[in-house]
């Protein structure tokens, strides 16, 4: 589900992202507990939406969820908890930028949220699920 959010996302199709999104969060949630780094990815799949979409106060929220799970599950100096430290730190740059700067120009989506650049120096989502894929079962074996 994660994929296909991600696909709805850079075809600008944010509402039934952020669907999804949600429903991937729900499910990992319910089956594996709200710590579990898969759990924890999710969450930022739906944050990094969330930022990208311009809907900062909710994706401020979802990036202390994320950076808390990752500094309990990981530790502080794990790359993974590193880097959603770095991309909330990001964001809160923003907003600070944002409110000190009243003529900053921020394009809008036909729905009316802000959507930040391509340029924003943001990850792809799926670069911290590489991050954490030792706790992912290894492939099976290819048939002789």
């Amino acid at each position: 589900m994660d994929n296909l959010a991600l696909v709805l996302q850079k075809q600008g199709k944010y509402e039934a992202a952020e669907a999804m999104n949600q429903r991937a969060l729900e499910g990992r949630e319910k089956a594996l507990g709200k710590e579990h780094p898969s759990t924890l990815t999710s969450v930022y799949n739906l944050t990094y939406l969330l930022h990208r979409w311009g809907q900062y106060e909710e994706a401020m929220l979802l990036y202390e969820r994320a950076s808390s799970g990752y500094t309990t599950t990981f530790g502080q100096d794990h790359p993974t908890t590193q880097a959603c430290l770095a991309h909330q730190l990001s964001l809160e740059q923003l907003l600070h930028t944002q409110e000190t700067d009243s003529s900053h120009y921020s394009p809008k989506h036909e729905s009316g949220h802000e959507v930040v650049a391509d340029s924003t120096p943001m990850p792809d989502p799926g670069s911290l699920e590489s991050n954490v894929s030792p706790l992912r079962p290894h492939p099976l074996p290819k048939e002789r």
